[in-house]
């Protein structure tokens, strides 16, 4: 083989540990990461482990720290600091390289409407975009999607609400019905003032134990009342 043929083979091998132009940090090294082009199957690049043009650190997935949650230190999940999409302020994990994350997932039902799971602790989506119910894991995450692919429900004369893509209705109003296979009847609300006293719009006589059912108004829609804490 020639020398030119070798060098293309090397630079061609993913394995390859590029040595002579990497600097390997205390970041990469300590977590037994190595210095390469392109980091292979099975493992994590650790961001800014190397120094030098394409360097990438790269340490096998055996080596992600195995984290632990506790509920009363952490509200997120205690994940590996490489593995951890968003921190949660103000919280603590144990072990070393461990750290509190939103941990946001998306579900399948999410995935299949092209949707994103984003940090929304009041489960609202951005103009143009609906929440996908039940779309995400994680602590306050919500599937935000666009509608292109939700199917599109006629009113129903058995629904009092909203006939909507049942993938979209975050409360279906009992004893009702919708015409079109994958609809459901929607309880269709709108928060005026519930929500800032402490409450939840539900539907009447659906209020949880520990809550009180307020007509005045806070709430707005056909069977729509303001729960309050």
């Amino acid at each position: 083989m020639s020398l030119c043929a070798r060098i293309l083979f090397l630079l061609m091998d993913k394995a390859f540990v590029v040595t002579p132009d990497c600097e390997i940090k205390p970041a990469c090294s300590d977590r037994g990461g190595s210095c390469k082009l392109t980091c292979e199957d099975k493992e994590i690049e650790i961001p800014e482990g190397c120094e030098g043009e394409n360097c990438k650190c790269c340490m096998p997935e055996d080596n992600l720290a195995v984290c632990t949650t506790d509920a009363s230190t952490c509200q997120g999940t205690c994940v590996d600091s490489l593995n951890c999409d968003e921190e949660v302020a103000g919280s603590t994990c144990n072990g070393t390289n461990c750290k509190c994350c939103r941990d946001c997932k998306p579900q399948e039902v999410c995935s299949n409407l092209n949707g994103v799971c984003k940090n929304r602790p009041t489960e609202e989506c951005p103009a143009g975009e609906v929440v996908i119910v039940d779309g995400c894991t994680g602590l306050d995450c919500t599937c935000c999607a666009g509608t292109s692919g939700l199917l599109s429900c006629p009113a129903s004369p058995a629904c009092p609400g909203r006939c909507r893509d049942a993938r979209v209705c975050p409360v279906v109003m009992k004893d009702t019905s919708c015409t079109t296979p994958g609809c459901t009847c929607c309880l269709d609300c709108k928060d005026q003032s519930c929500a800032q006293n402490n409450g939840v719009c539900r539907e009447r006589g659906t209020c949880l134990d520990g809550e009180t059912e307020s007509t005045a108004g806070e709430c707005t829609g056909n069977r729509c009342v303001c729960c309050k804490k």
